[in-house]
């Protein structure tokens, strides 16, 4: 079974930019197909098996659909490590929509050049953020379905008494009116498509968007996952960095996706609590960079 991965891997991370299905969408179903019944995400207190998520995400991209987000569309994600996150961002890949991936750090001059440097036209800000977000109020889109607020629950299950700011769209209340099937758009997606901006720290001037496209997160996916690590259905692996940076989101996530394992999603890093982590969820790998392990 290992060389043939390592085969196709290597396939994957080496190809060019061509005409065929590509990105987080494509990889998500297929996983769903293969595994429809492994875990795909644990979340705090909460999992996911890959049915689903993937159902989850479905419901989301038909929202963004009928809101009227197009091919190339760029949305700004201003939410903490959580389910929902990644929900939103295959849910955009799924139709053609664009996640800029906002440092939840950032604030003042850092967050407003961040939304108006790809030229944002819609904002999904978590609960945990708004307060941040408001301090740029002036310089967000108006229209209120452009603005879209996520509550900081689980969605998926019975939500819980909260309120929704005035004059934003209640994203968690929306997605649950549709279906969970999967959009026949998901296979557009081509490798030269983009697919998520990462930006830079700001440390050194205001930060800068990188854009990855499809084809990139598919090398991840067959380079580190498939000829690299090779996980398997019975691997649950630990991920504390933040998923707005493509270490965790393309390396670490393309690699579970690779192998339909499962993701143990955490907020932060915590030192104290990394062992009770991997304890009570039965991790086998984890994901770190630089002075983590230190």
């Amino acid at each position: 079974v290992g060389l043939p991965k390592r085969i196709h891997g290597a396939y994957l991370a080496s190809r060019k930019s061509g005409d065929y299905p590509a990105g987080i969408g494509v990889c998500l179903e297929r996983s769903a197909q293969r595994n429809p019944d492994g875990l795909a995400i644990i979340f705090e207190h909460s999992q996911y098996t890959y049915r689903d998520l993937n159902a989850w995400v479905n419901r989301m991209a038909q929202t963004f659909n009928d809101l009227g987000v197009a091919k190339g569309e760029v949305l700004a994600i201003f939410i903490e490590n959580r389910t929902e996150l990644l929900v939103c961002i295959a849910a955009l890949t799924k139709i053609g929509g664009v996640a800029a991936l906002i440092n939840t750090s950032q604030r003042g001059a850092a967050l407003r050049h961040s939304l108006t440097a790809v030229n944002a036209k819609r904002i999904i800000v978590g609960a945990e953020l708004f307060d941040a977000l408001m301090s740029i109020d002036e310089f967000l889109p108006q229209d209120k379905d452009a603005r879209l607020f996520l509550p900081d629950i689980d969605t998926c299950q019975a939500l819980a008494n909260y309120e929704v700011p005035p004059n934003f769209t209640d994203l968690a209340q929306l997605q649950k009116q549709y279906s969970g099937k999967n959009p026949s758009s998901t296979f557009d997606a081509r490798p030269y498509d983009a697919s998520c901006y990462f930006y830079t720290s700001g440390t050194t001037g205001l930060p800068k968007a990188a854009v990855m496209t499809n084809g990139r997160f598919m090398k991840a996916y067959g380079g580190a996952g498939l000829a690299c690590l090779q996980l398997s259905k019975k691997d649950r692996a630990y991920v504390t960095l933040p998923f707005y940076h493509g270490t965790a989101l393309a390396i670490a996530w393309g690699s579970i996706l690779a192998g339909d394992a499962c993701l143990i999603m955490s907020r932060k890093f915590s030192a104290s609590e990394f062992w009770n982590d991997v304890r009570r969820t039965k991790a086998t790998a984890f994901c770190y960079v630089g002075e983590l392990c230190r």
